[in-house]
């Protein structure tokens, strides 16, 4: 289930800009609103750098462009990250460049189930090991029509 946070507004991909992503274990939150559960796995990055969330060093981007209403990862970048925990990843939380953890109705972020399979994210496995490299290869956002 894809869950949108209610602090919203602006093009997805400028909202997202210089962001990170979570891939957490368990279930995903009734809502974006809502604090993270399960065990954080590993973050996802540009490079599995470090990211700032003040200058949006190392964040993950978009493509500008847009077709067909989905915006889709930026090409040149490589969004990977070391997990820090073993487990089986359940969901992720796509944060905007602040990062900010915990329940909030106004911080700018979007959860996503994963599955090998039929999910937001799908994974070739989703056992993940403390120290395994994980790396997104593709990643795209579809926005409906208003």
């Amino acid at each position: 289930m894809f869950a949108l946070a209610a602090g919203r507004g602006g093009a997805i991909n400028d909202i997202f800009r210089e962001g990170v992503i979570e891939i957490r274990s368990g279930s995903q939150p009734a809502s974006a609103d809502d604090a993270e559960s399960g065990t954080l796995l590993v973050t996802i990055t540009d490079n599995g750098n470090t990211h700032n969330n003040t200058t949006g060093e190392n964040g993950l981007e978009m493509d500008d462009a847009a077709s067909g209403g989905k915006v889709e990862k930026k090409a040149g970048q490589t969004w990977r990250g070391t997990a820090v925990n073993s487990g089986t990843a359940g969901w992720f939380r796509f944060f905007a460049r602040a990062h900010t953890l915990g329940a909030s109705t106004t911080s700018r972020r979007f959860d996503g189930a994963i599955a090998t399979s039929g999910a937001e994210l799908n994974m070739a496995s989703t056992a993940i090991t403390a120290s395994q490299t994980v790396t997104i290869d593709g990643f795209s956002v579809t926005i409906p029509a208003s």
